[in-house]
C-alpha cells in the first residue's frame, strides 16, 4: 500500500544521503591526505584551517546519518588535527576511538584500516617519546604488503624509533634493506628523507665521508626552506666541525 511506499521512499532518501555523506567524508580525507603526501614541509596553519572545516562538515553529517563511515573519516582528521597542534595526548584518545569504529563496525572494518590505525597511534607515541612502546604496536601489523608505499611508510617509523633509541647499526641495517627496494613510483620527498636519514645514521656511526657524499646531491628536501633544508644544514655544520 502507500505507506509501504513512503517507508521505501525515506529508506531510500536515507541512503541516499548516507552515500553522499560518506563520499564527502572519504574526499575530505583523501584532500588531507595530499596536502601532506606530496610536501616536504606542509603549510600547518592552512592544514589546520582546511581541518578544522572539515571536521565540523562531518560531525553535523555524522549526526545527520549516524554513518559507522562517516565517523571513521572523522576521527582521521581530529586525530590528524591533534597531532598537527603537537597535542599527543589528545591525538592518541582519537586514534583510541578510531581503531574501536573500525574493530566495531562490520561497515568499516579492513585488515589494511587496521594496520593504518595501528601506523597513527605509532607515530603518536613516537612524537610522545615512548619509543619501545612504539616500536612493540608496529610490530603488530600483519597486513601491510613488503615493499609497498605502506610498508615503507611503516618502516620509516620503525628507522625513526631505532634512531631514537641509539641503535645506530639496526637502523644502518634497516636502511639496507629499504635501499635495496625502493620501487620507481615512490615519491622524490622520501626517497630524499630515507637518503637524509642514511646520511644521519653514517654521521652517528662516525663514518664523515659518506654522510658528506651523501649531503653533497641536491636533495628535494632543499626545496623546504624553513623545514627539511634547516636540518640538512645543522647536519653539514656538524660534518664540518668533526672533520676540523
Amino acid at each position: 500500500g502507500e505507506k509501504e511506499i513512503d517507508k521505501a521512499k525515506k529508506e531510500i532518501a536515507h541512503y541516499t544521503k548516507c552515500e553522499q555523506a560518506v563520499r564527502r567524508a572519504s574526499e575530505l580525507y583523501y584532500r588531507t591526505l595530499a596536502r601532506k603526501k606530496f610536501s616536504a614541509n606542509p603549510d600547518i596553519p592552512s592544514l589546520q584551517k582546511f581541518l578544522r572545516s572539515g571536521i565540523k562538515e562531518l560531525q553535523a553529517l555524522h549526526k545527520q546519518t549516524r554513518s559507522a563511515e562517516v565517523l571513521y573519516f572523522l576521527k582521521y582528521l581530529e586525530m590528524d588535527f591533534h597531532q598537527n597542534e603537537k597535542k599527543f595526548q589528545k591525538a592518541k584518545d582519537k586514534c583510541i576511538e578510531l581503531m574501536d569504529v573500525i574493530l566495531k563496525n562490520v561497515s568499516v572494518y579492513t585488515h589494511k584500516r587496521f594496520d593504518y590505525a595501528l601506523g597513527n597511534y605509532v607515530q603518536c607515541q613516537i612524537y610522545d617519546g615512548r619509543y619501545s612502546t612504539a616500536l612493540k604496536f608496529l610490530l603488530k601489523q600483519k597486513y601491510i604488503l613488503p615493499y609497498s608505499t605502506d610498508w615503507y611508510e611503516s618502516r620509516e617509523m620503525e628507522l625513526r624509533i631505532l634512531f631514537y633509541q641509539k641503535k645506530f647499526t639496526k637502523a644502518k641495517a634497516l636502511l639496507d634493506v629499504m635501499l635495496k627496494n625502493i620501487p620507481d613510483d615512490m615519491e622524490p620527498v622520501r626517497k630524499a628523507r630515507i637518503q637524509f636519514f642514511l646520511a644521519c645514521v653514517w654521521f652517528m656511526l662516525r663514518d664523515f665521508k659518506k654522510a658528506q657524499s651523501i649531503l653533497n646531491v641536491n636533495s628535494e628536501l632543499f626545496k623546504d626552506k624553513s623545514g627539511w633544508a634547516v636540518s640538512i644544514r645543522m647536519l653539514e655544520l656538524m660534518l664540518l666541525a668533526e672533520q676540523h
